[in-house]
């Protein structure tokens, strides 16, 4: 069974340094996929910090609806994209600083469930 993981990471910071961390044990004990999904117009001038695949799939942004500084993609446009990168059975959206533990992974081969929140 194929699972992927994705997410949008930016600069580097610790929180997020230990949460990708744990996906990489996952990656290491069940053959996880890692996605990092990031904005098309900054595949040139963006600093790869981990060890995912990165995918320059995401066009619009916060800045296109508010007036803002903050450059923030459309969750469901990530959501999108991991659902359509490969042929994983199960793909896991998560915010960058989230820990992921082996018990939800060994949950869904047991369990095969058809959702999860």
């Amino acid at each position: 069974m194929k699972i992927s993981i994705g997410t949008n990471t930016f600069q580097n910071f610790h929180r997020q340094n230990v949460a990708v961390e744990s996906w990489y044990e996952l990656r290491n004990k069940f053959g996880i996929n890692l996605y990092d999904f990031q904005f098309k117009d900054e595949e040139n001038s963006f600093t790869k910090h981990y060890d995912l695949n990165t995918c320059f799939t995401l066009n619009r942004s916060s800045k296109d609806i508010l007036e803002t500084n903050k450059k923030l993609p459309y969750v469901n446009d990530i959501i999108s994209s991991l659902a359509n990168i490969d042929d994983s059975d199960y793909f896991i959206f998560t915010n960058s600083d989230v820990i992921i533990m082996p018990s939800l992974i060994k949950e869904i081969l047991a369990k095969q469930p058809e959702c999860m929140s």
